[in-house]
């Protein structure tokens, strides 16, 4: 056998031991298969001709950057036969790693042009050599990497991310998973090992989690105040977690009241266009209190309205005399608004099956009936006041990128929210309610009109569907028989 062939061999066993790859330091060391080499450049010489004859394949990795020496792979024979400029292109994006090379960076550094670069992509993908990639910081921008390749998490977002899209259910999910496993550890407390080895052993997620990413989950339970950390007794000893000496209460007194949250309480005045006798979110809490006996929730009214008026006045004497009127976008009211300051408008009414509606404007025409399709704009908020969302545009802090306009119902099929359908049967274009609909008579189920258009709403929805919810609601229009609009 020849020397040259004895040092090939020796290299290719070398690498087949070490499937995932070899340091081309470790190759041409002292001590490696080529040691008997003594020039360095006959060393380095031996690995080239390997690289040149397709059996050896190279990757820079790392940081800094090493050159690693793999086996080729037989699906790495597919380039063979490339034009000088398709090799150019592929030796770019093979050096690029695993996290990928953008079109524009494949242009600088081949010198080729756009369209040139374009073509021998396509032809690279269809040879099956490279694969295009999103990047979850930049959707739109496309990156190659090598086909056999995995992304990195920088470019995939690792665990948290799913079809480039953050999931915030898995994240809920892993902090319950990681709360439960600190709560249930006594004398030791676990660690961040300890719960990574729990995680990664049940197959928690897709990908095995490391332990800087279990401690940013734990970050966000000491930040929600429901865990701590334990300083370590020894120098090197691991950080210990235990649930929270002191954890932070998921509500006061103070925010489970409407006054608590009202994003307007500054502008609430005894006797005012907004105040404790007018606010229907207010009302619409104390009617809901779960006082044993009327006389005592009477009390409770009583009491609280006063104090109510108190908290309001304090501090500004001068601007009640002078309230500022409410704030209104095309006449749809802002979060904790009291309705129109009339006398002459009703206060909210009860339904036989509970709903309580309040008459806004009464609208004119044909009265939306059972089998009609109705065409409505809407505002959806919790009981408190909270905006979850709204059909009409510039409504709270809703996001511009969330879609509005008017909605499509069907009344007298089961399609919608009975509560709502309730309030709606009856009313005439024009007409405008506000509507307090019990949980039982709410979203019961997430097939139930109208529905919520995005995730984000959809989820804020889910939260709170087992609570009762506030429906403003103007019909626009009447479809006798459901015809189409």
């Amino acid at each position: 056998m020849s020397k040259s062939k004895s040092h090939d061999q020796a290299v290719l066993a070398v690498c087949a031991e070490q499937p995932d790859g070899v340091l081309q330091s470790a190759l041409t060391a002292d001590g490696g298969p080529l040691g008997d080499l003594v020039e360095m450049q006959e060393r380095i010489d031996v690995i080239n001709a390997l690289l040149a004859r397709k059996r050896l394949a190279m990757f820079k990795q790392g940081t800094p950057p090493q050159f690693v020496v793999k086996l080729a792979q037989p699906h790495e024979n597919k380039a063979k036969g490339l034009s000088a400029e398709e090799a150019l292109v592929h030796q770019v994006i093979r050096g690029a790693g695993n996290t990928g090379v953008w079109t524009r960076d494949l242009k600088v550094k081949t010198n080729l042009a756009q369209p040139q670069v374009t073509k021998i992509l396509k032809a690279l993908e269809g040879r099956g050599l490279i694969k295009s990639v999103k990047n979850v910081n930049n959707p739109s921008r496309k990156l190659y990497m090598l086909e056999e390749l995995e992304p990195s998490r920088e470019i995939t977002g690792g665990a948290w991310y799913t079809d480039q899209q953050l999931d915030r259910e898995f994240i809920e999910v892993l902090r319950e998973t990681c709360y439960k496993l600190v709560e249930r550890s006594e004398s030791p407390h676990a660690s961040l090992g300890d719960v990574a080895e729990f995680i990664n052993s049940k197959g928690v997620a897709r990908v095995p989690l490391r332990e800087e990413d279990i401690g940013t989950i734990m970050q966000t339970l000491i930040a929600d105040g429901r865990i701590e950390m334990i300083e370590p007794e020894a120098e090197g000893a691991p950080e210990r977690y235990r649930p929270a000496v002191l954890a932070l209460p998921e509500a006061t007194a103070f925010t489970s009241v409407p006054c608590g949250v009202c994003p307007v309480s500054d502008q609430c005045t005894e006797g005012g266009q907004i105040s404790p006798q007018t606010c229907v979110y207010f009302t619409a809490w104390l009617d809901d209190s779960d006082a044993p006996s009327r006389p005592a929730a009477l009390d409770r009214r009583a009491l609280l309205l006063a104090g109510g008026a108190a908290l309001a006045a304090t501090g500004r004497a001068a601007a009640a005399a002078s309230a500022p009127p409410a704030a209104t976008w095309d006449g749809w009211s802002s979060p904790g608004l009291a309705a129109p300051d009339d006398p002459d408008l009703p206060k909210f009414f009860r339904t036989p099956s509970g709903v309580k509606v309040q008459e806004l404007t009464p609208g004119s025409g044909p009265a939306a009936a059972p089998g009609d399709a109705v065409l409505v704009d809407y505002v959806l908020r919790r009981i408190n006041g909270y905006f979850i969302y709204s059909t009409v545009e510039g409504v709270s802090f809703q996001p511009r990128d969330v879609p509005t306009g008017p909605v499509r119902l069907r009344l007298g099929g089961g399609e919608v929210v009975a509560g709502l359908e309730e309030a709606l049967v009856g009313l005439r274009p024009g007409g405008k309610r506000r509507v307090l609909v019990p949980a039982e008579l709410g979203y019961v189920s997430n097939v139930l009109q109208p529905a919520m258009p995005t995730f984000a709403t959809k989820r804020q929805l889910a939260n709170h569907a087992s609570e009762p919810l506030i429906f403003e609601v103007e019909l626009l229009r009447v479809l006798p028989g459901g015809k189409a609009a």
